[in-house]
């Protein structure tokens, strides 16, 4: 900053540090004498802000890349700075400000919107439904972030914490990064449990970025890339029928068969008449034909008990690209601009599950752009406007999606390729053929605008700052919940004691007993 007046020394004030998101007030005594002669002042501007009630904290670029940050995702720092807490038991996405709900944080970056207006979550360093965040914004391209508590009116939106994020700029000087991280499951120990399989665990991480001059002193460049990719296995103990006998009705096929069979030539099963029996002489149980096609599904053990162990591995693929360039015209008009575009491909396991094609697929694309025009006609006047736009998109399918339930020779009555896909079979007690009934469902795409503009105005000892901001968002949210169907075998369906149907006054079959036989409780779908 430098001061100068007729008759007064001219003032240099160096070293002062104007973090993104704050005002600092600098006191000049100017001292009589030519304006020649020059007074430099050096040392760190106030530690207290007495220029307004905003509390928070900045990080700049070198405290995050020396504080451990596993994943590389600068969200898992913000409980670090003051009004920041996370839930109890919770993880990176359960960070709150001043105590409210976690979709009330404001999330901006080159300063403008940075929120998935559906969720109320970011969209750059969107959480990934399994893991961490879906997109990463490289640290080494965040100049610094600050967390905003209590902010002024034109960071309104939200009444949470806002964090402001800044993004780094080219220089006359060329600079860059590059870095690698990695973990492997090489030196990890087996699964104690199950001695005979160690489940994957592979980590890597790596990128870089460079910025430097187009033209000297008027045209930059910055760009950074960043790619995350991993393996990790998940031992998820499931029952399931097995072939040994003896280990009773419930898990094991050869058990329910007998008692199926039994009660088939029973007084109560000959006059109860059931479809499963075949009402010959002798009367036996006849296995439904359409359980005979899934009981593969379930995979195969003789473990009397059925308890089974499985590893399917979750995996994940993330690709973000960032640039920007900044353009001085004069020293009246800058400009600059940003783009980023993240690309999240996600398999992971919901529930227990039987297959590997049963596992939930999440495929997440982020794109945000920020464009940026300061006017400076003179000493007293700043007018700055900004324009953003934000897309954000999450399909949430089965691995199997593509595949008609024909195929395993099931006729659901589904003939939207959406919702094709393995039906969600649930024997209780047993793992589920199908995957998470819930899918599939879509957020977006979603596409926010956003427009703002504001004007500082300095008149003698008195600073005005007013503007607007408009945000037009598009929403979409999609659920086909029970779409591909769902049959619910929990029981008491298929033998009667004592006979005959419908006047039992016991119904004793096990779930399994009710599979073979083919008689759910319930089957519906949506």
């Amino acid at each position: 900053v430098r001061v100068s007046a007729s008759g007064f020394k001219s003032v240099d004030r160096q070293d002062i540090l104007l973090e993104i998101g704050k005002e600092i007030r600098i006191d000049i005594q100017l001292t009589p004498g030519e304006v020649s002669q020059t007074v430099e002042v050096t040392g760190a501007a106030p530690m207290v802000d007495t220029t307004s009630v905003t509390l928070g904290g900045t990080l700049s670029n070198e405290t995050i890349n020396d504080l451990p940050l596993n994943g590389r995702n600068y969200i898992n720092l913000l409980s670090l700075r003051p009004g920041v807490e996370q839930y109890p038991g919770g993880g990176a996405w359960t960070q709150s400000g001043n105590g409210l709900r976690v979709e009330d944080v404001n999330f901006v970056i080159d300063g403008m919107d940075n929120n998935e207006s559906f969720q109320g979550e970011a969209v750059i360093d969107s959480p990934g439904t399994a893991g961490d965040s879906a997109t990463i914004l490289p640290i080494d391209a965040i100049q610094e972030f600050n967390v905003l508590e209590n902010p002024k009116a034109e960071f309104g939106w939200k009444a949470g914490a806002v964090v402001n994020v800044g993004l780094k700029s080219g220089t006359n000087q060329l600079h860059g990064t590059a870095y690698g991280f990695g973990r492997t499951d090489a030196l990890d120990a087996k699964n104690y449990f199950a001695p005979d399989t160690k489940p994957p665990l592979n980590f890597e991480q790596w990128g870089g970025t460079a910025g430097g001059p187009i033209v000297k002193d008027k045209l930059f460049y910055f760009a950074g890339f960043e790619e995350q990719r991993y393996v990790v296995g998940n031992s998820s103990p499931i029952t399931i029928p097995t072939t040994a006998s003896g280990g009773g009705a419930a898990v094991s096929i050869p058990d329910a068969q007998a008692a199926l069979n039994a009660y088939c030539g029973s007084p109560q099963g000959i006059a109860a008449a059931p479809p499963f029996c075949s009402g010959g002489t002798p009367n036996v149980f006849v296995q439904n034909d359409l359980s005979t096609k899934l009981l593969p599904l379930f995979g195969s053990t003789n473990a009397p008990d059925g308890n089974v162990v499985t590893n399917f591995n979750a995996t994940n693929k993330s690709d973000n690209v960032l640039a920007k360039i900044d353009y001085t015209i004069t020293a009246h008009h800058t400009l600059s601009g940003s783009y980023f575009l993240g690309n999240d491909n996600n398999v992971s396991q919901d529930i227990p599950v039987t297959q590997p094609q049963f596992l939930s697929t999440f495929k997440i694309r982020a794109m945000h752009a920020a464009g940026h025009w300061v006017w400076t006609p003179n000493s007293r006047w700043v007018n700055e406007a900004q324009f953003g736009f934000v897309r954000y998109n999450r399909p949430v399918h089965p691995v199997d999606y593509t595949v008609n339930p024909t195929t395993h020779g099931i006729n659901t009555g589904v003939t939207d390729p959406v919702s094709f896909g393995m039906p969600t079979i649930l024997v209780t007690g047993l793992g589920e053929i199908g995957a998470f009934p819930v899918w599939p469902t879509n957020v977006g795409p979603n596409n926010n605008f956003d427009f703002l503009d504001q004007v500082s105005y300095l008149r003698g000892k008195h600073a005005f700052r007013f503007g607007a901001e408009i945000r037009y968002a598009r929403m979409r949210q999609e659920g086909r919940a029970f779409s591909r169907g769902d049959f619910e075998f929990t029981g008491t369906n298929a033998i009667c004691i004592p006979g005959p149907l419908p006047a039992c006054s016991t119904q004793a079959s096990t779930p399994l007993e009710d599979f073979l036989a083919g008689t759910p409780n319930d089957a519906f779908s949506t």
